[in-house]
């Protein structure tokens, strides 16, 4: 996809679970591992997932968060992500939500409701965006959200 645009909102699906289910049901991610590297700021976990990162590996939760930049009641991991191995995630059964959801986020745009935004940037976006293009019985449209930087 050849768009200039970081990311799209999807119009007429409001941010429910079961909207992010028909959504991630209608997307074949590529496996690229893109995602893993694409973070600018990094990737936000949650306290939970960083008591599960260091049961996996072994270490208290204390231990594992040291280095780690804490905001918002969240951790950042820098990117690249640092389960990324050989372009595959190596933590897949206990990856992140932010990663599960991934290429779909939620959004509140200025001009309405909070809404789904899929990342342009993906090259499994393209297949979603094809499907609301092609199916406008669907009711739903997208439209441009944000530039790359």
């Amino acid at each position: 996809m050849a768009e200039p645009f970081y990311s799209y909102i999807i119009e007429g699906l409001p941010d429910t679970p079961a909207n992010l289910e028909w959504l991630l049901a209608h997307f074949e991610c590529k496996q690229c591992g893109r995602c893993c590297r694409m973070h600018t700021i990094g990737l936000r976990i949650t306290h939970a997932e960083a008591e599960r990162f260091a049961q996996r590996q072994g270490v208290s939760v204390q231990e594992y968060v040291v280095g780690l930049v804490e905001d918002r009641g969240t951790y950042i991991l820098p990117q690249p992500c640092r389960y990324l191995v050989n372009d595959a995630c190596s933590v897949h059964d206990i990856k992140p939500s932010v990663c599960r959801k991934y290429p779909f986020h939620q959004r509140k745009p200025v001009d309405s409701d909070t809404a789904w935004v899929v990342i342009a940037g993906c090259p499994g976006s393209g297949d979603i965006l094809r499907l609301i293009q092609n199916g406008k019985q669907l009711g739903l449209e997208y439209r441009p959200f944000s530039k790359p930087e």
